[in-house]
């Protein structure tokens, strides 16, 4: 598992650094930002060193190893952020609505912790991915959904990106930016395979390759409206 100058990072590669990038580039320090689901504290510290000025929540909170930084020991299927008691610039979710027992309620807790035109960043894995629908093809299961995942790292709802978008619009949220962790990589067929096999594996793979492909992890990136 990757780490963050000794802090555990409990999420596909490259997210961190995808997210950290987004927050920066659509609203640079310094603000005030809330990392949701904190963890040991990798994401945090990353945006510290950045130069925000971060609080943390945690469920946890004694797994929480970023020193100076308030951490909140509380349930994020509660109602969190009445008990913050403020709000803030940015918001980040990362890696934390899939394994929640309802993400609307969890996303109408985040829009009151934003400030006005405050920023909320949320990723959760890309169910629509080529590779997720060949799994599901296959096994009726998409990535990172399987019995392991559910017993093992409490992911329970899959969410697509349409369901998403209609959460965030009715939540009042304006879409800034939509990336991933990583960008698609195309389904493999060897340099030297015949003309006649990459036309068969193209007519296979295109029903699959049709909509939303992207990465394996959805970065979206949400504009308060109040």
């Amino acid at each position: 598992m990757d780490s963050y100058k000794g802090l555990t990072m409990r999420t596909a590669p490259g997210l961190h650094e995808s997210a950290a990038a987004v927050v920066q580039r659509l609203r640079p320090p310094p603000a005030s930002v809330v990392d949701l689901g904190a963890g040991e504290g990798a994401l945090t510290l990353r945006l510290r060193e950045a130069g925000y000025a971060c609080e943390a929540v945690e469920r946890e909170p004694g797994r929480f190893a970023v020193e100076g930084v308030p951490c909140h020991g509380l349930d994020l299927n509660g109602d969190f952020a009445g008990a913050m008691g403020r709000t803030f610039d940015v918001v980040t979710a990362v890696e934390i609505i899939e394994h929640l027992e309802n993400p609307r309620h969890f996303l109408r807790q985040c829009v009151r912790l934003l400030a006005p035109g405050g920023l909320l960043l949320v990723t959760t894995p890309n169910i629509e991915d080529v590779y997720s629908r060949v799994r599901f093809l296959l096994r009726g299961r998409f990535s990172f959904f399987y019995e392991e995942h559910y017993r093992d790292m409490g992911h329970l709802t899959p969410l697509a990106s349409w369901q998403l978008r209609q959460i965030f619009a009715e939540l009042g949220l304006r879409q800034e930016c939509h990336t991933y962790n990583r960008p698609f990589h195309r389904l493999f067929v060897p340099r030297n395979a015949s003309e006649l096999t990459k036309l068969a594996v193209g007519l296979l793979a295109w029903p699959l390759t049709l909509g939303v492909r992207g990465g394996q992890v959805h970065v979206f990136a949400l504009r308060a409206g109040h």
